[in-house]
């Protein structure tokens, strides 16, 4: 078994007492908060990002890896880089509390106070600084992942029936302002749009199966 290289903390963790203090206090206010939020100075190699162009990282490892602060900060980044929709699926509703609200590694404890964002429990929601959120689903309810807009979309192919007030319809026969139904009730279409791609098919574990392009 290979381990991880340690993160920089660590190795000025195991420098001589002597030299580790004047390091501290050399330290302006300002900087050791600044060392305090900086996630690649604490993170081992091996809980930061691939390098590259990369759509799936997945984080295979047991208990004590440092899972929950590692997709935390992986997140905060992503908002602090521009994006502005990006949800999160935990285990189950209570992980919600358990994991993201209230550990040491969730995302309003490894965000410093300028970058933290608000949590609305009743929506399971984080409304960012900046303006960016983030819905929190769980795998015990699937079907409420059907719907919320993000930023990454999945496209429905022809024939797909899209729910709306007045019955089912044909999502080709959708127009931008015509009502749809959504998990918060009847919104507007804003705009819609079309062209060729390759589909794949999705089955899920009570034997439906949804349609769209990859």
């Amino acid at each position: 078994m290979s381990l991880s290289p340690p993160s920089i903390v660590e190795r000025i963790s195991e420098l001589p007492k002597a030299e580790r203090d004047a390091l501290i206090l050399s330290l302006s206010a300002e900087k050791a908060l600044a060392l305090r939020y900086d996630w690649p100075s604490w993170a081992r190699p091996n809980q930061l990002p691939p390098p590259g162009s990369w759509s799936y990282w997945m984080v295979k490892a047991g208990r004590g890896f440092g899972k929950t602060r590692t997709g935390s900060e992986t997140l905060r980044q992503r908002i602090k880089d521009g994006v502005k929709q990006a949800n999160i699926i935990v285990r189950t509703v209570g992980d919600i509390e358990k994991v993201l609200v209230r550990s040491s590694g969730g995302i309003l404890k490894v965000c410093p106070p300028d970058e933290r964002p608000t949590w609305v429990a009743n929506k399971r929601l984080f409304l960012w600084p900046g303006g960016a959120t983030s819905f929190v689903f769980t795998a015990e309810e699937p079907d409420s992942l059907r719907g919320p807009e993000c930023e990454f979309l999945w496209c429905f192919i022809a024939g797909t029936m899209i729910e709306t007030p007045d019955g089912r319809r044909p999502v080709e026969e959708i127009r931008a302002g015509d009502l749809v139904s959504t998990r918060f009730g009847p919104r507007r279409v804003i705009a819609t749009g079309n062209r060729q791609a390759a589909v794949g098919t999705v089955a899920f574990s009570d034997g439906s199966e949804l349609t769209g392009t990859a």
